[in-house]
């Protein structure tokens, strides 16, 4: 059984509920108050970039660039999946992405990339 605290990725709260990634790809939503586990799911990939949560979902970008957006809520849901394409001389991702200006801001290597 994996521990219940990440490794590497820092774990996100809405206030109801804290939301952990691990760097294996399980992603396991706690009651803030309680502890309890909510629900826990499997994302593909290695993961050390931390989850982010803007408007109600959770996007969380793998070590390999795939960028997985799951519905922050009362189940595990996985809402789309995309490969954001890191370039040929980046062979992982590690920066946690930023949103600001309702854009977000991906760095893969020297590359910054907005959406």
């Amino acid at each position: 059984m994996e521990s219940r605290a990440p490794y590497v990725p820092t774990p996100v709260s809405d206030g109801k509920t804290l939301y952990a990634l691990h760097d294996g790809g399980t992603l396991t939503a706690l009651d803030a108050e309680s502890g309890s586990v909510n629900w826990e799911g499997k994302l593909l990939g290695n993961f050390y970039a931390s989850p982010l949560l803007v408007d109600g979902k959770l996007y969380c970008l793998s070590r390999n660039g795939e960028m997985w957006v799951v519905e922050a809520g009362d189940a595990f849901n996985v809402l789309r999946t995309s490969s954001l394409n890191p370039p040929d001389d980046v062979t992982w991702t590690d920066a946690t992405p930023a949103v600001a200006h309702n854009r977000l801001y991906v760095r893969m290597g020297s590359r910054l990339d907005c959406y």
